[in-house]
């Protein structure tokens, strides 16, 4: 195979393994967490903005939520379409190659 080749072929392999596209990284995940209000909910792209304090310093945080995510309030799992602007929530999240994934949110 030409060097090219063999670049393209290595480069197309990393893609598919890396473990921001498997479903089930073969590493452990570490998780973050933060809390907040919800500022934007978009449902059809199953996108989550929250709005962060910390020292005085508000922040915004873009959370991609996927459907394995749980999501509870009080001791109901709901659904993400329950998810509203200001509802107060705790996110569980890792960060990849596409963004900040949620893998839990409970609302408050």
């Amino acid at each position: 195979m030409s060097r090219a080749v063999m670049s393209a072929v290595l480069l197309i392999s990393a893609f598919f393994v890396a473990p921001g596209n498997c479903d089930t990284p073969d590493r452990e995940i570490e998780l973050s967490i933060v809390s907040g209000v919800v500022t934007a909910v978009d449902w059809v792209g199953d996108k989550l903005i929250i709005r962060t304090f910390y020292g005085g310093q508000a922040d915004e945080l873009n959370f991609w939520v996927p459907d394995k995510a749980v999501i509870t309030k009080g001791a109901a799992n709901i659904t993400f379409d329950n998810i509203n602007i200001s509802d107060k929530v705790t996110v569980q999240y890792y960060s990849d190659l596409s963004g900040l994934r949620a893998v839990r949110i409970t609302v408050k």
